[in-house]
């Protein structure tokens, strides 16, 4: 299956991916909730073609009986997200 396929509407080339990923960069400089931010990475993993949406979940245990969720799962990768990893300092993007 090409990645056209997988979305047929998505936008494409350089300029795009741009934009979909100014969109994550913009919602944490704003001070969005992981929430918000774990969205934009969703919209930008399957606009851009890398997965199709039926391939990503959100919220997702790791394992079978596994004690808590992992915040985004896509095929084989798990994404976590964190506003801030250290107490008083913010990492940059």
């Amino acid at each position: 299956m090409t990645a056209q396929e997988h979305n047929p509407a998505a936008p494409s080339g350089a300029d795009a991916y741009a934009a979909l990923a100014g969109e994550i960069l913009r919602r944490h400089n704003r001070g969005d909730s992981e929430a918000d931010i774990r969205s934009a990475v969703r919209d930008f993993i399957i606009q851009t073609n890398l997965v199709a949406a039926n391939e990503v979940s959100q919220e997702e245990s790791p394992t079978e009986g596994a004690a808590g969720r992992v915040d985004l799962v896509a095929r084989d990768a798990f994404f976590e997200f964190k506003r801030n990893l250290y107490s008083g300092a913010q990492i940059a993007p």
